[in-house]
């Protein structure tokens, strides 16, 4: 019974964990997605300028720049679902304000747990230094790059480090009292 019920917990806690890894990959996405437009829209006047082609030699992404979101324009619903970022709110690039209210609106319909979720790790994010965040954003692009296989290997490892930290530190029973006397 206790061998069922440890291996019913050590799959939902995968579970989790595997939800929570998607969910900050969900907040730090479109972070990657913007500093890959600026990379290229800063690369492609150097690539026009520095060779003699006028073609580029890659096909160019156009990007159509939208305008910020002021926080005071988010319907009250969404800007209480997205409070822990109000003080970087005007940081944040446009297409990501734009990504994260289409999230908040999407928010009551949830579940309780993926509501919860979603709440522990915005704030978690919300948290981070830029220096962490930069940090988070290069870890993830770093694992990202790599083959599936390789993924799936790394997974398997934090899931049984994960397992590990779970399991009992002691095996006995603690002492009991019952060959001590009170007088």
């Amino acid at each position: 019974m206790g061998e069922r019920f440890s291996a019913l917990m050590m799959r939902k806690f995968s579970v989790l964990m595997t939800e929570f890894i998607a969910g900050v990959l969900l907040v730090i996405m479109p972070i990657l997605v913007d500093a890959q437009i600026q990379q290229q829209t800063q690369q492609q006047p150097q690539q026009q300028t520095s060779t003699k082609n006028p073609l580029p030699s890659q096909p160019t992404i156009a990007v159509k720049p939208v305008a910020p979101v002021p926080w005071k324009k988010i319907a009250e619903a969404e800007r209480k679902v997205l409070a822990p970022l109000e003080k970087d709110w005007a940081q944040l690039p446009s297409h990501q304000q734009r990504k994260l209210i289409g999230t908040a609106k999407s928010y009551p319909k949830q579940v309780p747990i993926q509501q919860e979720r979603f709440q522990e790790r915005i704030k978690e994010w919300a948290s981070l230094t830029p220096e962490q965040r930069r940090a988070a954003r290069d870890k993830y692009k770093n694992l990202s790059s790599l083959p599936p296989q390789k993924q799936y290997e790394l997974r398997e490892r934090w899931n049984e480090k994960s397992e590990k930290a779970q399991q009992p530190l002691a095996t006995t029973p603690a002492p009991s009292d019952a060959g001590t006397t009170v007088k």
